[in-house]
């Protein structure tokens, strides 16, 4: 989040709605991650119908979802609480993915996916999206130099921080790209 390091190809989130009451659990993936992994479920047959969704994906530019389906009479039987689509069963998922067209993962991945999502299933045309359990940035860069030290040898990596995550992180925090900057280098 922080850009230490590359973005993801995919990342867990857990939605709220703004009186903390729980929405549900999605993945975000995005295309680098799922081309990544196609010619495996292209050779699995009883992947077909999910690789086939993943080359329509990989070929559009918009979002796209795949949904977790319990099966009836399941011990473990869930339906999310929103509109979701019900399988042939008439049953609701368990589950969804949200297939984001950016290469990678970043914070304004996240947000635009879930402004999407929330429009899409929850009927939320104007969400605000908030990362509430963020780590927080003392923290991801300690964790790194740890990192470094133990991994990065005799040459470890020099930290620079790309504009385009400066201006992520800036329009986070509510603050100029400048002093963005600077709190990223003040927490070197």
């Amino acid at each position: 989040m922080y850009g230490l390091t590359d973005k993801t190809g995919w990342e867990d989130l857990e939605l709220f709605h703004e009186n903390g009451q729980r929405i549900g659990g999605v993945c975000l993936n995005a295309k680098r991650y799922l081309r990544a992994h196609l010619p495996d479920l292209q050779a699995d047959p009883t992947e077909r119908e999910f690789a086939q969704a993943i080359q329509r994906y990989l070929a559009d530019t918009v979002c796209h979802y795949w949904f977790y389906y319990d099966e009836p009479g399941s011990e473990d039987f869930y339906e999310v609480p929103y509109d979701a689509p019900r399988n042939a069963s008439g049953i609701k998922p368990r589950f969804a993915d949200i297939w984001h067209p950016d290469e990678r993962v970043g914070l304004s991945t996240v947000q635009e996916a879930v402004r999407e999502f929330a429009r899409a299933f929850l009927g939320i045309e104007n969400c605000e999206v908030e990362v509430t359990d963020a780590e927080p940035l003392e923290t991801a860069i300690a964790t790194f130099k740890e990192h470094e030290r133990l991994f990065g040898g005799a040459n470890p990596v020099e930290i620079h921080f790309a504009d385009n995550v400066v201006a992520e992180l800036a329009e986070a925090w509510g603050t100029t790209q400048e002093q963005a900057l600077a709190k990223l280098k003040a927490s070197l």
